[in-house]
């Protein structure tokens, strides 16, 4: 009796695109969160900054950046596992000889 699809390899495959969209959505959120903190800057560009708070500033601007590269690296990560994900759902598909 043949079947249509290798099982377990079709649910590993399914298991690992559901793994990349919760990637891709936590480096959606993280973007949200910090585009947030970034619009309270640029809300903020005509009043005159002292330089007791110019440190401050510079570290929290840093630090938004950084959280925004590990944004990026989240959603690169989940596209690629969606992309393997479904390579390995359509192998599994393949008849084997």
């Amino acid at each position: 009796m043949y079947s249509l699809a290798d099982v377990p390899l079709f649910d590993s495959g399914f298991i690992v695109v559901l793994l990349g969209a919760l990637l891709i959505l936590v480096g959606l959120l993280l973007v949200g969160s910090q585009t947030g903190k970034l619009r309270n800057f640029t809300s903020g560009q005509d009043k005159v900054i002292d330089s007791s708070k110019l440190d401050s500033l510079l570290k929290t601007i840093n630090k938004v950046i950084r959280i925004n590269g590990y944004a990026m690296i989240s959603l690169l990560l989940g596209l690629l596992a969606i992309v393997g994900g479904l390579l390995v759902m359509v192998r599994s598909t393949w008849p084997t000889l």
